[in-house]
């Protein structure tokens, strides 16, 4: 294989070969930072200000799929959370109103029913300010008003308290 001498982009001096080693290298006239391919018998001139550049680039990239991944989390924690608070609440306020019918006012019905609604028609600002807030350039689903959320847990806490009383009634009678 026939190695020819390659010449620096700056000055046009003679590259050495150091035994046809690829590698960052600088002209020994012009001090010039060269990036060396001798396979491909290329010189190129290395800029370090766009390599700085690229990999900022890359850490503002890794940063905000970082920051991404977490809201995503977050979201899905709270999703989790806040279905488990309504399934329990339901459950709670079903067994209550069920165990009250049966047994005639017992204490325990009472407290099961009275209790659980009373938190499911307290919790919904507490569940909606803990909702988690998206990175300001999030490009998937936008985070949903405060008060909308607010509204929206209120009627679902109430069709929760409804569903379980009926439900309860129905056992009941059925």
């Amino acid at each position: 294989m026939e190695i020819t001498e390659l010449k620096c982009p700056c000055c046009g001096a003679d590259i050495p070969n150091v035994d046809g080693v690829d590698g960052i290298r600088f002209c020994i006239f012009c001090g010039t930072k060269l990036s060396l391919d001798y396979g491909a018998q290329d010189v190129h001139i290395v800029d370090e200000a766009k390599l700085a550049e690229i990999e900022l680039q890359n850490k503002l990239m890794d940063e905000k799929q970082a920051a991404k991944r977490e809201y995503i989390q977050n979201r899905r924690s709270w999703n989790m959370i806040t279905t488990l608070i309504y399934i329990i609440g339901f459950s709670l306020i079903a067994y209550g109103f069920y165990d009250v019918n049966v047994n005639d006012g017992n204490m325990l019905g009472i407290v099961c029913s009275v209790f659980p609604a009373m938190l499911l028609l307290i919790l919904p600002p507490v569940i909606a300010f803990k909702h988690p807030i998206p990175p300001k350039d999030f490009d998937g689903l936008k985070a949903p008003k405060r008060v909308a959320l607010i509204v929206f847990l209120y009627l679902l806490s109430i069709l929760t308290i409804f569903f379980a009383m009926v439900m309860s009634v129905a056992v009941y009678e059925g």
